[in-house]
């Protein structure tokens, strides 16, 4: 049955690399980002993860925004009436109505900028929680197995996937919140209202006047729209980019300062940045057009209020029998009707930018989405932990470990074999010693075994938990994490699992004792590969392997940079400590701590001999 489900999960992971270039392919015939049927279902998608049911905080945040923007509605209304009162109280030379409107006008004013200030309070905090959501849910999937290296590494077709967890998530939930949310649900319903107050005031001709102004905005700026949500999704990118290029200067800031190469690192930061200047040009420019088309539909929406007054007034009878007070009240009246009418109808065109920009960010966080799913439906987790982390449950035989046989594999993306029918046991007792020329496949025999890269045939049998107690591999530049001097010895364990003598403990066996009299275990957070040097980083690798003493350690050149005697101690302490080794390295010291010697001679050749630990 174990190998049955051994088979199921190789097999599947097998798919994931021709999987990975039918989805690449797909995605490369996809049409430009826009607003069309799939962004509808990728906005869909977002929607859900921010509010998956109507009795979350996010949905009920909601729900208080929208109550919030129709209660300032309804100051607005009131609000708007207070000129043709002020008017009628003025022109009848009532000192005592003059008294009452100021009032009622201050009470108004007050609640409009209380209603506004809730919203925009309510708002900020709904913009806190969604991007809390998507942000929380974008991570399960990115950390979830090996997705992040599928993503950074083996699936070229995503860029930059850091930038749309942080960056793009942050902007699409501030626009989405701050200014689309409420405006699109209740706008809607402010229309339908001033329509009927329109048609009341001024007859079916003012209404239908400004419907066919709207319309007409709404038809220009689609037309412009459409470029302009391209243009953002490729400045996006090209920003991801731009900033990668930056970290990878600070990141390797000292082997360039040795080449003395800031010039030509310039040149690459300045390449990078053209590309970015390049579309953002383009985008400002379809940007007047929009804010031009904008504008001007704002400032005649202006003038058209008064011409629908003036149809009513010039145009139809029914005004004939008042005053000019009374006349005056009621083109105050029906102005600001139409007006705000105008002003909802101008609000939704003025959203063309911000509904652009959400397009732009609702496409890259959706194509995050889709790629999870696909790595997803071709993951099982039986590859990794076919004894589900049960460590008691693992067989009584001393000797279990990984089996190989058949094993070919090549590059992702790559038919080329760098192994061909390659079958080893990594058994107890038994170290193996993995030689070849630079290039020929030796460290990614090691990501065929932790199943990081795919078989291209064959079968990678675990006998033994993937976890650090059992196995562990050592690369020949550890991974330092942000964080302090115990965080570094423990990883991928948190802190508070090793206790601090255990971390002391190793890190004496590692002779990096040093270390502890300058630093303490969980005080500092630093960035460690600034502080120690390259043989100290690798020193320090050993001291989170002393702390973990795996059964299993596959070390990649874990001493290449270590003098012999420090390394003749590190490999001493392993074999004391009974760990069996799978040594990568070129060095032939190394030879007497090995009983067999697999050589990778390259285009899938190999062979498999004893060492002779007395020659």
């Amino acid at each position: 049955m174990e190998r049955v489900q051994l088979l199921t999960a190789l097999e599947q992971s097998e798919q994931r690399s021709s999987e990975a270039k039918k989805d690449g392919a797909n995605r490369t015939k996809q049409t430009t980002p826009g607003f069309d049927r799939l962004f509808a279902k990728r906005l869909w998608r977002i929607l859900r993860v921010m509010m998956p049911s109507l009795f979350k905080a996010t949905s009920l945040l909601l729900i208080l925004l929208l109550a919030l923007a129709i209660g300032e509605e309804f100051a607005v209304y009131f609000t708007g009436l207070v000129p043709s009162q002020f008017y009628g109280a003025l022109t009848s030379k009532d000192s005592e109505g003059f008294k009452t409107v100021l009032w009622k006008a201050a009470i108004c004013i007050l609640a409009v900028a209380l209603g506004k200030s809730f919203v925009q309070f309510v708002s900020g905090w709904l913009h806190v929680l969604w991007r809390k959501r998507i942000t929380e849910h974008l991570h399960r999937g990115y950390c979830r197995d090996i997705v992040y290296y599928d993503l950074n590494v083996l699936d070229p077709t995503l860029d930059n996937p850091d930038q749309r967890i942080t960056q793009d998530v942050e902007r699409f939930t501030d626009r989405l919140s701050d200014k689309v949310a409420s405006k699109l649900i209740i706008t809607p319903l402010t229309v339908v209202y001033y329509t009927y107050r329109c048609w009341e005031s001024v007859g079916y001709f003012g209404p239908l006047l400004i419907y066919i102004y709207f319309l007409l905005g709404v038809v220009v700026n689609k037309l412009i729209m459409s470029p302009i949500v391209n243009q953002v999704y490729k400045q996006e990118k090209l920003e991801g980019d731009f900033r990668f290029q930056h970290m990878q200067l600070r990141i390797h800031s000292e082997s360039v300062a040795f080449y003395r190469s800031g010039e030509t690192e310039k040149q690459r930061l300045s390449l990078k940045f053209k590309e970015l200047l390049s579309v953002q040009s383009v985008l400002v420019l379809w940007s007047f057009l929009l804010n031009s088309s904008v504008n001007v539909f704002d400032y005649l929406g202006g003038m058209l209020s008064y011409l629908v007054v003036a149809l009513g007034v010039f145009g139809t009878a029914r005004f004939d029998s008042l005053s000019a007070s009374e006349l005056s009240v009621l083109i105050s009246q029906n102005s600001f009707f139409c007006m705000y009418l105008i002003n909802q109808f101008s609000s939704l065109i003025d959203l063309s930018n911000d509904l652009s920009d959400i397009a732009g960010y609702t496409h890259r966080i959706g194509q995050l989405l889709e790629c999870f799913d696909k790595s997803s439906d071709s993951q099982d987790d039986t590859q990794k932990h076919l004894a589900d982390e049960r460590e008691n449950d693992i067989r009584a035989d001393a000797t279990a470990g990984v089996l190989l046989t058949n094993v070919s594999f090549a590059p992702p993306n790559s038919s080329q074999l760098l192994v061909e029918g390659l079958t080893v046991e990594l058994c107890r007792n038994k170290n193996v010693l993995v030689s070849g020329r630079t290039g020929v496949g030796k460290s990614s025999l090691f990501r065929v075994i932790s199943s990081v890269w795919s078989l291209s045939q064959g079968v990678v049998e675990w006998r033994i938990p993937y976890s650090p107690r059992f196995l562990f591999i050592l690369p020949q530049r550890p991974f330092l994490v942000q964080g302090s001097l115990k965080e570094q010895v423990t990883y991928p364990l948190p802190p508070a699992a090793v206790s601090d003598d255990q971390v002391r403990e190793a890190l004496a066996l590692a002779d990096m004792n040093h270390l502890m009299d300058c630093r303490h275990l969980g005080s500092e957070q630093l960035n460690w590969y600034d502080i120690l040097s390259p043989g100290e980083v690798q020193k320090l690798g050993f001291a989170r392997l002393f702390c973990h003493q795996p059964q299993y350690a596959l070390l990649d050149e874990a001493t290449s940079v270590v003098d012999e005697e420090t390394e003749t101690k590190l490999y001493d302490k392993c074999c004391e400590l009974g760990m069996c080794l799978v040594s990568i390295s070129h060095r032939t010291s190394l030879r007497k701590y090995h009983d067999v010697e697999l050589r990778i001679v390259g285009n899938g050749d190999w062979s498999l001999m004893d060492i002779d630990r007395n020659s």
